[in-house]
């Protein structure tokens, strides 16, 4: 999933290196209701250009707003928290992992944490095993029963 349907770059790589990656779809072709969850991974040049993309904004609220699990990483934390604008949901500030309502994120996130073997349980402590955790939930109905999927607009 991308913006556009063309090929994306690792931090690093020169466009047209015939090292980037052609998205399966993108933001126009599939709406967030299509998937159990939503992942956002951290990097400074992906995330401003998603912040300038309205609908990378909506995909997020939309997720938020049905009840989906929401996973961010690095830059992607703020940028979620800032789509989102809502009271009571908490966000990382530092390298611990937060889940609240669902919205798991971690600001400081280490490569090998996705490569170690994960545990689907609740209380898990790293990063992917309460994102896991989340969407094994199908939805987060505390988001309903407190009222904050009523509050954002998608």
């Amino acid at each position: 999933m991308a913006p556009r349907h063309s090929e994306v770059f690792p931090a690093g790589q020169p466009k047209g290196s015939g090292k980037g990656v052609k998205p399966d779809h993108h933001l126009e072709d599939q709406r967030s209701t299509m998937y159990d969850a939503i992942f956002i991974p951290g990097g400074a040049d992906s995330v401003a250009t998603l912040r300038k993309n309205g609908r990378a904004l909506h995909y997020v609220r939309e997720a938020f707003g049905h009840l989906k699990a929401i996973g961010a990483t690095g830059e992607a934390v703020k940028l979620v928290q800032d789509a989102a604008q809502l009271p009571g949901v908490q966000f990382s500030q530092s390298a611990d992992v937060v889940n609240s309502y669902g919205v798991v994120t971690a600001t400081k996130a280490e490569e090998s944490a996705f490569k170690e073997p994960a545990q689907i349980v609740k209380g898990g402590e790293s990063f992917v095993e309460q994102f896991f955790f989340a969407i094994s939930q199908h939805k987060n109905f505390d988001r309903e029963m407190d009222g904050l999927n009523e509050m954002v607009a998608y």
